[in-house]
């Protein structure tokens, strides 16, 4: 996890820092770049997911809201609790977060609105992959479960649950192949 790094998300190559983002009101979970390396999503205990602009070096859009009290529970919109991860879809025009909530949730990242909310997971959503070619999502979870939800424009709900044994699954990612 991510969490030592507490409201800012540095991009550091060598030992240049080619920029610093901060605007979440909760540690950083997790972070995700665009397949074109343009923007990165950032995934924060403030339970938001933000999109930020690299070639601008700025904030570009917050995904659900900030509840008045963190600490105390208050509801935003968007995820009821921590977002934990974040993945773009290959095409860059949606965003798949996970959370504490123990749901998936597919964003447009052309108005911030959310698409879809998925739930099946008993636990915390702990990572959340875009598949390169499909349009489907992976997700792991404190549940030791791995779901592949399947997404279809009628909206309807597709998935599959695949067992995992007695661990848990913190992280996971595609391999990517060429043919």
């Amino acid at each position: 996890m991510l969490g030592s790094i507490k409201k800012a998300m540095q991009h550091v190559v060598g030992s240049t820092t080619l920029v610093t983002l901060g605007e979440h009101r909760g540690s950083v979970r997790g972070i995700a770049f665009s397949a074109d390396g343009r923007f990165v999503a950032t995934a924060s205990g403030d339970n938001t997911a933000k999109i930020w602009n690299l070639e601008l070096g700025r904030h570009h859009l917050t995904l659900g809201s900030v509840p008045e009290n963190l600490t105390g529970g208050g509801v935003g919109s968007g995820h009821k609790h921590i977002v934990t991860s974040v993945s773009f879809a290959p095409d860059g025009r949606l965003l798949a977060s996970g959370s504490y909530d123990k749901t998936l949730r597919i964003w447009s990242l052309l108005d911030g609105s959310t698409l879809a909310i998925m739930s099946g997971h008993m636990q915390i959503v702990t990572s959340t992959q875009w598949h390169p070619t499909a349009s489907a999502v992976l997700t792991a979870s404190v549940d030791s479960t791995v779901r592949l939800w399947r997404l279809s424009k009628d909206g309807s709900e597709d998935w599959s649950c695949f067992p995992w044994g007695n661990g848990v699954i913190l992280e996971f990612a595609f391999a990517h192949t060429q043919v």
